[in-house]
């Protein structure tokens, strides 16, 4: 990948977990659709169910619950997660 390309991809990750923390009321144990929340922003629901792994393997993100179009599964901010948001803010 070229390096606009991982920008855009990081600005990707970063905008989705931010509005999962916003959401989720910056709460680590509450829980959104993902598949939804993709919708909302504007993403098509592969690229949230892609969006939803990577920052899942990342381990900045919490799943729970099957790959169930349009929903998907729920995710939650992880402290990790809400630390690397802090960071990216500053």
């Amino acid at each position: 990948m070229i390096d606009i390309q991982e920008r855009v991809e990081e600005a990707k990750l970063y905008e989705f977990l931010k509005r999962v923390g916003e959401v989720a009321s910056h709460d680590p144990h509450r829980f959104v659709p993902s598949g939804d929340l993709g919708v909302l922003m504007g993403l098509p629901y592969e690229d949230a169910f892609r969006i939803t792994r990577t920052l899942e393997e990342r381990g900045l993100l919490r799943c729970a619950g099957e790959l169930e179009p349009p929903h998907g599964p729920r995710v939650c901010v992880t402290r990790r997660g809400l630390g690397w948001l802090r960071e990216r803010a500053a």
